[in-house]
């Protein structure tokens, strides 16, 4: 998966929904990727959504539907996309 993303740095999308395996490398994550979902991926932590922060300050849609692991204290990491125009938090329950 990080080959592909290597290559196609363009890329301003990117849906791995679903997936049970985290990725290993979050600096293959092209710096201008304006869209992201991670919907139903138990492996994004509070860390995780730091680290794409930083990586991929020009996010403006980002999907977290179903993360069910996700505590409060990742409300702070998602206040560090500042360029955030749509946040997809449906049947995280956990978060209020």
């Amino acid at each position: 998966f990080g080959e592909v993303l290597r290559q196609h740095r363009l890329l301003v999308g990117v849906d791995i929904s679903d997936t049970h395996t985290p990725i290993h490398s979050l600096d293959d994550l092209p710096e201008g990727l304006q869209m992201l979902d991670l919907s139903q991926c138990s492996w994004v932590t509070r860390d995780t959504l730091r680290k794409i922060a930083e990586r991929c300050p020009g996010i403006q849609e980002l999907h977290l539907s179903s993360d069910n692991h996700l505590t409060f204290a990742a409300w702070g990491e998602l206040e560090s996309f500042k360029q955030l125009r749509k946040l997809d938090l449906s049947r995280c329950h956990q978060i209020k």
